[in-house]
């Protein structure tokens, strides 16, 4: 019987970090809205920190830069405020002192516990983006498909009277993305938009607006570019032969003759 090698346990990075010596640096977190802090806190001092931060070690010195898990540092602290003892912070740390991995971390490491917002994410990838970082890059480390990075990075460029109603839930995201692929001025979006949420007022009820009562600025052949994008996206069937018809449509010597040679 062949026998198997027994590997010896390995150390990893993981630290104890007193919670005065983790730095939060302002505006480095993307994250906006950190969500029920109280019952995370609560959770805390009931079964210990399960989940450790990230952060990276500040050259010269015993402090920590914080890198991920804002929101589990803030109820560490709270948990501190209110009398109980929490002497350490568990933390892995990053070797790494180039500031676009710290966001790559944030970026992906945050996404499996509150997840970002679509604008959160977006700040990060646009961050990215001022690197130098091409979307199809990052999609690839992120393991997102590049069409979602690059509309994200597209939503990070709006302006902030159309986030406001993103994040004040008059409109969705996915309808927001539409529009600016197809409309050049922001203030016909933001027309469109507020001419759709007071054909949906229903007395004092506030609605929340939808692809299917926002009558886009759209051509029909836009439609049909951007369903195409879309069930490239999704990788639905026969995206492929769709594809191959926007092609043909586009080329200025198609006939209607080749166009229905696509189907054959």
């Amino acid at each position: 019987m062949e026998s198997i090698e027994v590997k010896a346990t390995k150390k990893n990075d993981m630290m104890l970090i007193d919670p005065q010596n983790i730095v939060v640096v302002d505006n480095f977190n993307v994250r906006k809205d950190y969500g029920d802090i109280d019952s995370l806190s609560e959770s805390i001092i009931n079964n210990g920190q399960l989940e450790p931060v990230i952060c990276v070690k500040i050259r010269g010195t015993e402090q920590y830069k914080l890198v991920e898990g804002h929101r589990r540092l803030m109820a560490i602290k709270q948990a501190i405020s209110k009398g109980y003892d929490i002497p350490y912070v568990k933390a892995l740390t990053l070797s790494s002192t180039n500031e676009e991995d710290h966001v790559f971390a944030m970026l992906i490491t945050g996404t499996g516990k509150k997840p970002l917002t679509p604008l959160e994410e977006a700040e990060g990838y646009k961050r990215l983006v001022a690197y130098g970082y091409e979307t199809k890059d990052i999609a690839i480390r992120v393991g997102k498909s590049n069409t979602h990075v690059y509309n994200l990075v597209r939503l990070a460029d709006i302006p902030k009277k159309l986030k406001d109603k993103i994040e004040n839930n008059e409109v969705s995201t996915s309808v927001v993305i539409q529009l600016i692929k197809h409309t050049k001025n922001a203030d016909d979006i933001v027309s469109e938009i507020e001419k759709a949420l007071s054909e949906t007022k229903d007395n004092s009820v506030k609605k929340k607006i939808t692809a299917k009562n926002v009558k886009t600025l759209m051509t029909p052949l836009q439609k049909f570019k951007s369903a195409c994008a879309i069930a490239e996206e999704k990788e639905f069937k026969n995206s492929d032969l769709f594809r191959n018809l926007l092609t043909e449509m586009l080329k200025k010597d198609s006939t209607p003759e080749s166009i229905a040679e696509i189907f054959s």
